[in-house]
């Protein structure tokens, strides 16, 4: 207890919880300053308590759900401002019977329902559980090995109940330098709350024991600060008289005679002035007042205060206090009705606009999912929002090439055709008008504060100036200096939120600028498309193509060499910061080499120099900083100047490779032992080319994934660095093993989506069949989807662990709970999830079929034909028909996507087969029980 004691003087935590105390009731257990609260053992052992700084509001924890004396157990409550916060300590014996088993699970569901019940605003849950085979992952369902049906019926509970468990390494010391096991766990019903866990060392002299786990919970009040802010609201705008005002305009004459800046100055001067003229001025209330609550609840509200007083100084008059009682009704009846309809009205435009799901959902934390401490250069954090954006900007700042040597590399022509454009065609009013009205309304404005929705709204008026002004541009090569100017966003990636480096910018620029680069980069495309100048194996931000193709093609090619008992090494490269480095004058030596005229590269020129930015969080931003490098990451055209840059990187490769922009892979399959060199030669000729083009490669982070039986294990290396060896590693959102075994895919999709699950149960408080289904297909089932035709799953508890998600997302409808999945399936319209992946593969391949994808496969698909030594097509198939390939124990290759489909397919209606456009094709196969092919019948 001493050393317990010392060591809360020195930490000085608000809170500790323990188990195994072994108190008796005979003990001493008070410590100076904390409040205490104690459940103890009868016999010899165990009991668990907690220990809450004085000065913070407690209570013990009166919820009869939660009483159970056969559980080690203790509760209370925390209450800061509008934040109640239950608090719960459990010890899990090693071996517990079935029914503690049972009991602890029942009462993590009950403290589950008191959240979303709103009887407390979070949740946290520590202790020893004691469950070894229990393997927690941070982002996957974890796995359970050897497996245990009590382990398993755990970590269902925390699911169902939507519960995160925030401990992911092993917590028990078995010597000085070995740990086992995941023991003791840090429950929540909000993960934001919790920050990166620390395990600090045994208490005592023991090598032996639990760690010590320390992290901070965030809490804070509802804020009562307000402040007004005025805002246009671009959906109250008089468009046309707005447009009518811009057409009055002689814009030819406006503009003649000025500079380009000039000229955009003008344009946004005027617009400026028919805003305020045309468009509704709405005030942002910032505070806890309710956005939702309807004037007429508001007014009751008020009545019903003043009835309560009028009945208090009557000498309690029955009459005034009948009528205060029927307020009290209204009140509720119409407080309900007036968040119900806010919640319908914002489910149902969620899906067109993501913004106000996300907005509603984090106007209802407490705590924040912001930027909340940024370590300086020396390392101590600073949580001064402004000094956050100056760290961050410093940061970005620095990966900037600064001097750029003036020895260019020689690169020959790549073609020997030019693009020249025509301003007057491709600016043409005609062509504007058509890009403004497919603008999105809800995109975000850049620094000249110019909105999309109402370059939408006024199209045919606002097309002709822009037309001027885009042409006068391009003939001069020169850019308004405020499309120049880019407000930036910082994106974490992975790794402590501490560290600015692990963040990356994504640039908020001009929609101007935007809408002139989309009209210059289709010519651009189609030449180098037309012209073959882009590899084959490129898939970023090329038509057709997409994530999805770029695993397709290589996974093809990995799965063959696991069927032909090939060992293969996979080496993933990690270029560093690519986008932001790119060298200017070298990218523009590329482009006339690949056939671009000088009057497009000096507009490219002017559009990349000169440029500024800023990080912007909320309402606070970081001194402006000069650009000097690269292309921007949420333009239009950075994308594409990237891919042309980095293409000629793939020029002397002779081992397999896939590219999407800089996320570049090779393989070699080791059937020969010459192919370990021509991979290594390969790291040579790409460390080569970073060297000449001035992309630098993050070494630490390029990866080898040894793959297949028999693998030699061969050591690669880059720049004198040996490439470090990883069994799992994230490409393009998949996780890839090096068996190719999709379980930990699985279990992170799960992990994603279930998640997203607990966030809309805990948000929304009207829960019908409509507003539930829409928010799981908007929001969750993507989670479960995406690049799913890479890594459907074949194993039984797989596809019930995935389905399982679905089967808890049913069971949210009001009156569902007790229905079998198939009824709630069939009354929500919902296919299983096993059947969507099925006709996803069809929608897959037709669109391969279709060229509507490409994918240039390593295993070509090979069609059967109607001939002689064919198959005849009335009776056993169609010329659609496609040979599935002969796998023999090899699950790797039996389940990938060309053989999987191939059986459907090929007993498909040809009338399906030959749909004219994809809608129709997934039209006709909504006409078919696909439920009875997968079925085999």
């Amino acid at each position: 207890m001493d050393i317990f004691e010392s060591e809360l003087t020195i930490d000085k935590p608000d809170v500790a919880l323990i188990t195994e105390t072994w108190f008796r009731e005979s003990s001493l257990t008070n410590i100076n300053g904390y409040t205490l609260f104690k459940t103890n053992r009868p016999s010899r052992g165990g009991g668990v308590c907690i220990y809450v700084r004085e000065g913070l509001e407690v209570f013990e924890a009166s919820v009869p759900e939660l009483n159970d004396a056969f559980v080690e157990h203790v509760w209370c409550t925390i209450k800061n401002g509008e934040d109640k916060i239950l608090v719960g300590c459990f010890y899990r014996p090693p071996n517990s019977s079935n029914e503690t088993n049972v009991r602890i699970n029942l009462l993590l569901s009950e403290a589950s329902k008191l959240i979303s019940n709103n009887r407390f605003t979070s949740l946290l849950v520590c202790g020893d559980f004691n469950f070894p085979a229990i393997k927690w992952s941070k982002n996957s369902y974890p796995e359970i090995i050897p497996f245990d049906n009590q382990s398993q019926m755990f970590v269902e509970t925390l699911y169902d109940g939507f519960l995160n468990q925030m401990v992911h390494n092993n917590t028990f010391q078995v010597s000085d330098n070995e740990t086992s096991n995941i023991l003791d766990l840090v429950i929540t019903s909000c993960k934001e709350r919790v920050s990166e866990i620390v395990h600090k060392p045994v208490l005592g002299i023991s090598s032996r024991g639990h760690h010590i786990l320390s992290f901070d919970f965030s809490t804070e009040a509802s804020s009562t600060r307000s402040f007004d802010n005025r805002q246009f609201d671009y959906s109250k705008g008089n468009y046309r008289l707005f447009a009518e005002r811009l057409n009055e305009l002689d814009w030819k004459t406006l503009f003649e005679n000025k500079t380009v800046d000039e000229c955009y100055q003008l344009f946004i001067d005027i617009y400026n002035d028919l805003c305020k003229q045309f468009i509704q001025i709405k005030r942002i209330h910032v505070s806890k007042k309710l956005k939702w609550l309807s004037s007429t609840s508001k007014r009751l509200i008020r009545e019903k205060k003043n009835t309560w007083f009028k009945y208090l100084s009557s000498r309690k008059d029955v009459r005034i206090l009948q009528k205060f009682i029927e307020l009290k009704k209204s009140v509720n009846n119409n407080i309900k009705a007036d968040l119900k309809r806010f919640e319908v009205d914002l489910v149902t435009k969620s899906k067109k606009n993501p913004k106000l799901f996300y907005s509603y959902v984090n106007s209802k934390l407490l705590v924040k999912n912001q930027i909340k401490e940024i370590a300086g250069v020396d390392g101590t954090a600073t949580s001064d929002p402004n000094e956050i954006c100056e760290i961050l900007n410093r940061q970005f700042d620095s990966v900037f090439t600064k001097n750029e040597n003036d020895s260019m590399p020689e690169m020959a022509d790549r073609t020997d055709r030019t693009l020249t454009i025509d301003p007057y065609d491709i600016f043409s009013i005609e062509n504007i008008k058509k890009e403004l009205k497919d603008l999105d309304g809800y995109k975000s404005m850049g620094p000249d504060l110019v909105n999309p929705m109402v370059l939408k709204e006024t199209a045919e008026a606002v097309a002709v100036p822009l037309s001027l002004l885009f042409i006068k541009s391009f003939t001069s090569g020169t850019i308004p200096s405020l499309w120049k100017e880019a407000n930036v966003t910082p994106l974490f990636k992975k790794g402590s939120k501490l560290l600015a480096s692990n963040y990356r910018p994504v640039s908020l620029t001009s929609i101007p600028c935007k809408l002139m680069e989309k009209l210059i980069k289709k010519p651009m495309l189609d030449h180098l498309i037309s012209n073959s100048l882009i590899s084959i194996r490129q898939h970023g931000f090329m038509p057709n193509k997409s994530c999805v193709t770029n695993l397709l093609e290589f996974i093809d090619l990995v799965t063959e060499a696991f069927n032909n008992r090939s060992p293969l090494d996979i080496i993933y490269l990690d270029f560093a910061k690519a986008f932001d480095t790119v060298p200017l004058k070298r990218l523009l030596y590329k482009l006339k080499k690949y056939g671009f005229d000088e009057n497009l590269v000096k507009w490219i020129a002017g559009f990349l120099t000169g440029r500024k930015q800023r990080v912007v969080l909320g309402n606070s931003s970081s001194c402006w900083s000069n650009v000097s490098s690269g292309v921007p990451q949420g333009s239009v055209l950075g994308p594409l100047l990237f891919v042309i840059y980095i293409n000629d990187i793939t020029d002397n490769l002779k081992s397999p490779h896939c590219l999407f922009a800089d996320d570049t892979k090779l393989a070699s399959v080791l059937d020969d032992i010459s192919k370990n060199k021509i991979l290594q030669d390969d790291l040579a000729a790409i460390n080569k080319w970073t060297m000449d083009w001035l992309i630098m490669l993050n070494e630490d982070k390029c990866k080898v994934l040894h793959c297949g039986s028999d693998n030699p294990l061969n050591e690669y290396r880059l720049n004198d660095q040996t490439l470090t060896k990883s069994d799992l590693e994230k490409d393009l959102g998949i996780l890839v093993s090096s068996d190719l075994k999709w379980s930990s895919q699985i279990n992170s999709a799960i992990n994603k989506a279930n998640s997203m699950l607990g966030l809309i149960k805990r948000t929304f408080k009207f829960q019908n069949k409509e507003s539930i289904c829409r928010l799981y297909k908007t929001f969750v089932r993507p989670h479960l989807e995406y690049g799913v035709s890479i890594w459907s799953p074949n194993l039984k508890k797989d596809i019930n662990a995935i389905e399982s998600v679905q089967r808890r997302a049913t069971k949210l409808i009001p009156g569902f709970r007790k229905l079998n999945y198939k009824e709630r399936l069939v009354r929500t319209k919902l296919m299983s999830l096993e059947t969507r992946r099925l006709r996803g593969d069809l929608i897959q391949f037709f669109k391969y079929v279709n060229g509507l994808d490409q994918i240039n496969w390593y295993n070509r698909v090979i069609f059967k034909s109607d001939s002689a030594n064919g198959l005849r097509q009335s009776a056993r198939g169609h010329e659609f028909t496609i040979e599935r390939q002969l796998v023999k124990n090899c699950n790797q290759r039996h389940n990938f996507f060309t053989n999987r489909v191939s059986c459907v397919w090929n007993r498909l209606p040809k009338e399906a087969l030959n749909s004219n456009s994809l809608n129709v094709f997934k039209n006709n196969l909504d006409k078919i029980d696909l439920e009875s092919y997968h079925n085999g019948a």
